[in-house]
């Protein structure tokens, strides 16, 4: 079976299911899949989402400008409305109308994603990936799961059928799944709330992306299926430099995780350290090491 650490020669044995075939094999992975993808800076510059309505324009998101280097681990906190939904949803190309960007760029390694068409947007979106606190907006109800990973893994790095599967059995054994050729053939609605997360979490992981923007992912999860995917992030993140947006309503609670954490109320920034080149408003926000939140975090505790 799969070994529980990325960038390992495994052995993988599989058979019992009509879709993934029986492997005998020693395949590098992980590490390969990683290095497939250009690690990711994120530069958001003076962003604005505008809306159109009758009475006006309303502006959800007003000015917001961040930075996320190379494995960095960003926190983007605030309350109910605060704008991190629509934020996201511009840097992965989900805004939907009559909602868009009226003013400000999004940089991923230097170059616009902002303006990208549809297409060219599927492309970069394989650098960008994206774990919803909904896991039905990941995976496809229609078809198993392992032909889903298998698909995801070849469209991100084409490789033979075999690799790939192999690539997608080490994710899964990563987020703590024990024998994962058993739900192969699986479909989400066969699964507990928990797994459909963690399968969604694989989903996207092994498709390699260097950007992971985990909307509060792991809110309705068990205690033990949320450390596994926020320890994942934190290896990956330290180990192969991917960077993540951890986005939650508690800035306390993602301060003990994150490198920096930014805060939003109404749309725009109240507090943060705006990195390399930008004005901090507020004391720089940094854990688990050295400094510890700034003061004015607690007061958005649970969104409060």
């Amino acid at each position: 079976m799969p070994t529980r650490r990325l960038g390992l020669k495994l052995d993988v044995f599989l058979g019992g299911s009509n879709h993934a075939p029986t492997i005998a094999r020693k395949t590098e992975i992980g590490r390969v899949a990683w290095q497939a993808a250009p690690m990711t800076r994120l530069d958001i510059i003076d962003l604005l989402v505008e809306f159109p309505t009758q009475q006006g324009v309303t502006r959800p998101v007003d000015g917001v400008s961040l930075k996320v280097e190379r494995g960095e681990i960003l926190g983007l906190a605030g309350d109910s409305g605060a704008g991190k939904s629509l934020i996201v949803a511009a840097i992965s190309g989900r805004l939907e109308p009559p909602g868009r960007i009226g003013r400000g760029q999004i940089l991923l390694d230097g170059q616009r994603i902002d303006r990208l068409s549809a297409h060219q947007m599927r492309v970069a979106g394989h650098r960008i990936g994206v774990l919803f606190q909904d896991p039905v907006l990941t995976l496809d109800p229609l078809r198993p799961i392992g032909r889903q990973l298998i698909e995801r893994v070849q469209q991100a790095s084409p490789c033979p059928a075999p690799d790939a599967t192999a690539r997608a059995l080490t994710w899964l054994m990563e987020l703590g799944l024990t024998a994962p050729e058993a739900w192969w053939d699986c479909y989400p609605h066969q699964f507990s709330g928990t797994m459909r997360q963690l399968m969604a979490a694989a989903l996207t992981l092994c498709a390699a992306p260097s950007l992971v923007i985990a909307d509060e992912p792991t809110m309705a999860m068990e205690a033990a299926a949320h450390t596994q995917i926020i320890e994942l992030l934190r290896r990956l993140s330290r180990d192969q430099g991917l960077s993540v947006i951890l986005v939650t309503p508690d800035a306390l609670e993602v301060a003990a995780i994150a490198d920096r954490v930014v805060v939003l109320h109404g749309g725009r920034i109240v507090g943060a350290d705006q990195g390399a080149g930008h004005a901090a408003p507020e004391p720089a926000i940094s854990s688990p090491h050295g400094r510890t939140p700034a003061p004015h975090l607690a007061k958005h505790r649970h969104g409060g």
